[in-house]
């Protein structure tokens, strides 16, 4: 997914955590090079699943920022929600 590549690629080059990053139509128009409509489709889609994209409202309600909350594995396994703890990493009390 587009959306996931770019997000994880500007994760890594400005050295910071998937939940901190937030961008724009415009940052995705910039990395895809899709059109308004594509990309108003793309995002819609996202939005309608409810998990995968988080809304921010900026400043005096003038823009819109996304914040993706889910991540892929690296291993190519299924995607999951970020900010989950780890069942596995639990200590049993």
């Amino acid at each position: 997914m587009a959306v996931d590549e770019m997000v994880t690629a500007e994760c890594e080059r400005q050295k910071m955590e998937r939940s901190d990053y937030r961008f724009s139509r415009r940052d995705v128009r910039a990395y895809t090079g899709w059109g308004d409509t594509q990309l108003k489709i793309h995002l819609h889609r996202l939005e309608g699943v409810g998990v995968n994209l988080l809304i921010h409202r900026g400043g005096r309600g003038q823009s819109i920022v996304y914040e993706l909350i889910f991540t892929r594995p690296k291993d190519g396994g299924k995607p999951v929600l970020g900010g989950l703890i780890d069942i596995e990493k639990l200590e049993k009390k």
